[in-house]
């Protein structure tokens, strides 16, 4: 009785785990040396926090909405140029043993004060479009400019689990980010 406890108290946990999202920043930054031997410091990526990452709860069968949350943090305050950014889902081969879709809205910000967050403009002052990140395309491409601080987040989804459940594997995606000047 005492080892089915545990075995159930550990598929709770493991199922719990393994339903956040789940960002992965690689610690590559575009940093250079001036002719006068300074250091410019260029665009630096950071992960979210597991507890500011988005959600989601992952069953067979389910048909389910994704809890927002953040994935990184840009600083490109050290930059003049617009930036390049691509977001990639590294697993998608994996999602689709999982999921018949799952649709992720993305949002980018960009910090007005400290700890204050305003939705981010495009390059030329206008409203970005509508962002979306599938199992299918896994992956999405935009323009920020420089000089400022962003966040990039999911601020809504949905999806729909194949009833053979999640078993064997992880249903979470795994987010990678890379900036770049342009």
């Amino acid at each position: 009785m005492r080892k089915l406890i545990k075995i159930i108290l550990i598929a709770i946990l493991v199922t719990a785990a393994a339903s956040w999202l789940t960002s992965v920043a690689y610690g590559h930054n575009n940093d250079s040396i001036r002719l006068d031997g300074s250091i410019n410091e260029g665009i630096r990526v950071e992960a979210a926090p597991l507890e500011a990452a988005p959600s989601i709860t992952c069953h067979g069968g389910a048909i389910g909405s994704v809890i927002r949350g953040d994935l990184f943090y840009i600083d490109s305050t050290n930059i003049t140029q617009d930036i390049n950014v691509n977001l990639t889902i590294t697993n998608a081969d994996e999602l689709i043993h999982y999921f018949k879709y799952m649709t992720l809205k993305v949002v980018v910000y960009y910090e007005v004060g400290e700890g204050q967050w305003e939705k981010a403009l495009m390059t030329d002052g206008g409203a970005f479009p509508d962002i979306y990140l599938t199992a299918h395309n896994g992956h999405v491409n935009f323009n920020l400019p420089g000089l400022a601080q962003y966040k990039v987040s999911i601020e809504s989804g949905c999806f729909n689990c194949y009833p053979a459940g999640t078993s064997g594997g992880s249903a979470a995606p795994l987010f990678y980010l890379e900036a770049e000047s342009i």
